[in-house]
């Protein structure tokens, strides 16, 4: 590890202690969660579930979001991933309009993030005229399971539903992006710290239409195992299949049709 990765690892150390809250949580393998991964043993399927990803440039390709509803400056729609959580299957995002639409930023915030954080970025970006849209990532805010105080579902030793929320979370993105009424002329850019780097940065190289990404705090690896039982080859070979979107082509990028990003004179209702 360069001296780069060992001072963001010594860091997020620091902050993971002032965390009172935490939990330690068992494996699971979370299959369920990756739909028919297919025969054999949990490894093998997480791994053949990984190759098929990363073979298919439809595991990213976004579709125009479903159900879209404005309520002053808060956005809805249906997420494109259906979790087993149906408080999570909703998509929040606070819309900050600036004079100039042809240029927005999405805002993701890091993991664990309080509805409050990156409001006051969101404000300094319409300060200077580009519209900001914060979205809240799975399992976050008012995505949160009941009785959790943690997004603890975001990232956890659950294996499959750690694929799954991050699979969401590029979608969602990817969706937000497209409700552009004034796609040929318009530039997205996106902002984001923590896991909300590697979440947009997938996002970043799967569509063109986002033409800028500002990446703040970037881990250097997604996540290790740190339990003292397994041998290093199997947990080495769990994480290397869980980074799906390390190998991408430009040959397979989606092209999706905009749909009709609601300004700020939208009234409150369903955005058809």
């Amino acid at each position: 590890m360069n001296t780069y990765g060992r001072w963001i690892e010594r860091r997020e150390r620091i902050l993971t202690l002032r965390d009172r809250s935490r939990r330690i949580l068992p494996f699971n393998w979370g299959l369920e969660c990756l739909g028919d991964a297919g025969d054999g043993d949990p490894l093998s399927q997480v791994k053949k579930y990984a190759r098929s990803a990363l073979a298919d440039h439809r595991f990213y390709a976004s579709t125009p979001p479903r159900n879209l509803w404005r309520s002053g400056d808060h956005l809805t729609f249906e997420t494109p991933v259906e979790s087993a959580y149906p408080v999570n299957n909703t998509v929040h995002a606070r819309i900050f309009p600036g004079p100039d639409r042809r240029r927005a930023v999405i805002v993701v915030p890091q993991w664990n993030a309080a509805a409050t954080s990156h409001v006051g970025l969101c404000r300094l970006l319409t300060h200077l005229g580009i519209t900001a849209v914060r979205l809240s990532l799975p399992y976050h805010e008012r995505r949160m399971p009941p009785g959790e105080v943690r997004a603890e579902h975001m990232v956890s030793p659950n294996i499959g539903r750690t694929l799954q929320a991050t699979r969401q979370a590029v979608l969602e993105v990817l969706q937000v992006a497209r409700c552009s009424g004034t796609r040929a002329t318009s530039t997205w850019a996106s902002w984001e710290p923590s896991i909300g780097s590697c979440v947009t940065f997938l996002a970043f190289v799967h569509d063109p239409l986002i033409q800028t990404g500002v990446f703040n705090h970037v881990s250097s690896s997604f996540a290790r195992w740190s339990g003292p039982d397994w041998p290093p080859d199997m947990s080495a070979g769990v994480w290397k299949a869980t980074s799906l979107g390390t190998t991408w082509s430009s040959a397979g990028r989606p092209s999706v049709p905009g749909t009709s990003f609601p300004g700020s004179g939208t009234p409150s209702g369903p955005i058809s």
